[in-house]
């Protein structure tokens, strides 16, 4: 692991060197590069994209209740409805994106998803320069430019795009603090940023709570990390969420809950009819009572009793659906409904979108087995932890609620640190990651438990 602490060492010094040793060209002009590529590629798909509207699924929800902030100034305080049911800030930014627009054309909020995209590039070169050094973040930033999986899914109008500056800032400035390198004004960031992420993604309020404790541990075990920075931290979560609190308490009464989806997503994966991913709850003793508005607190806790009550009178039902639910969060084969069955761009062959398709399914198996290798010979051990906590936390959310590929998002643009380790040194990445029998069975272990699940979601999809 001496040639993974030189490189990282080297991270702000060291130009992009040729084979011989050489300067060939500057780190930064080749990101920038590969940016712009990305943003070709991008680009060329929107001019593809229907005018006449969203396609279905959260897409379209997404699309309307962006509309409806724009149309509406009653919608900001409504107490039920999409908007308060979900984490509001993308909807937020949508809206921001089309009053600037001056237009409801869809394309509008994928020209404001291409924008979020350069912020995930530059956000995760941030941290990959960090970890790895220039070079593997080279190659992992231009994995993440031009790989299908990624240049398609920055223009769904979903929330992963805007969570994934978030979530790859918040880990960065985390890594940072747990190493005792961390000042007042990175923690004001990790706040922020943590606290955005929560008001993105609603799961991501356990992460902010999460983080804190591993830091407060830390802090316990002798990481100087002072009142004031701690302060700073609370001081940055707490501008990012102040608006949102006081719009609860003129609504709700009360700041908390953010949105009032947790209720529903645990009630979708655990009633008789689930089968592992998101499904239509229509079985007559869940569908929710005329009574209670949707997106509403009332509804929200009446489907989290629901589900509470089933899991708890079919247990073994619960541990059956939490392999499945598993095997989708792995699943490769991405996005395959926007592409083949309800495509965002019927314009393009037939053969290119199945293509698509399987290069998504390619390069998602790829990085989750070359960035596990990655991960035991090519990071450090902070790293390598970050990682797990991410992926053992999404794993719990998921086998709560329910399993889609789209969740493991924040864990594939970790592993393109890894993943890129190994490309950039495979022969010493590879040497140092089966290096002694615990890597070896590490590394062994994984690819057979990503395969296990592959298959058995497989024969799920086959019946």
């Amino acid at each position: 692991m001496v040639w993974f602490r030189r490189d990282r060492k080297r991270a702000r010094a060291a130009p992009t060197q040729g084979p011989d040793g050489s300067r060939f060209c500057d780190a930064g002009m080749l990101f920038w590069g590969a940016l712009l590529l990305g943003l070709a590629l991008r680009l060329s798909l929107l001019v593809h994209t229907p005018t006449d509207g969203a396609p279905g699924g959260d897409l379209l929800v997404y699309y309307r209740t962006a509309i409806l902030l724009t149309q509406s100034s009653g919608a900001w305080l409504r107490e039920s409805g999409e908007f308060g049911y979900r984490a509001p800030l993308y909807s937020i930014y949508l809206f921001l994106a089309y009053e600037l627009g001056g237009s409801l054309d869809y394309r509008i909020g994928q020209l404001a998803n291409i924008l979020l995209y350069a912020g995930v590039m530059v956000s995760l070169r941030m941290l990959l320069r960090r970890e790895f050094g220039p070079r593997v973040s080279l190659i992992g930033v231009s994995i993440r430019a031009l790989a299908p999986p990624f240049v398609i899914s920055d223009l769904l109008l979903q929330t992963e795009v805007l969570f994934e500056i978030f979530a790859l800032t918040s880990t960065a400035l985390a890594l940072e603090a747990a190493r005792g390198q961390s000042g007042v004004r990175q923690a004001f960031l990790l706040g922020a940023s943590m606290a955005a992420g929560a008001l993105t993604r609603e799961y991501a309020q356990g992460l902010v709570l999460l983080t804190c404790g591993l830091l407060a541990y830390l802090t316990w075990r002798g990481r100087r990390l002072r009142s004031t920075w701690w302060a700073a931290l609370m001081a940055g979560l707490l501008l990012i969420l102040a608006p949102w609190f006081v719009r609860n308490t003129i609504v709700w009464g009360s700041p908390l809950p953010l949105a009032t989806t947790s209720g529903v997503n645990l009630h979708i994966g655990n009633h008789p009819d689930a089968t592992g991913t998101w499904t239509h709850i229509g079985h007559p003793d869940h569908v929710t009572p005329p009574n209670l508005s949707f997106g509403s607190r009332q509804a929200d806790r009446w489907h989290r009793e629901r589900a509470l009550q089933y899991i708890a009178t079919h247990p073994e039902r619960f541990i059956q659906l939490a392999s499945w639910k598993l095997s989708y969060l792995l699943w490769p084969q991405t996005m395959k409904q926007e592409i083949m069955d309800d495509p965002l761009w019927p314009t393009l062959p037939a053969a290119l979108r199945t293509a698509m398709v399987l290069a998504n399914a390619a390069t998602i198996a790829f990085l989750w087995l070359v960035g596990v290798l990655g991960l035991c010979g090519g990071s450090s051990a902070l790293f390598g932890r970050a990682v797990l906590v991410w992926a053992a936390y999404t794993g719990l959310v998921t086998v709560l609620a329910f399993g889609a590929p789209r969740f493991a998002d924040p864990i594939m643009h970790l592993l393109l640190g890894p993943a890129a380790a190994v490309l950039s040194h495979p022969r010493r990445t590879i040497a140092a990651g089966l290096q002694d029998p615990a890597r070896r069975l590490i590394t062994s272990s994984s690819w057979l438990l990503l395969a296990t699940w592959w298959a058995l979601l497989l024969f799920h999809k086959l019946g």
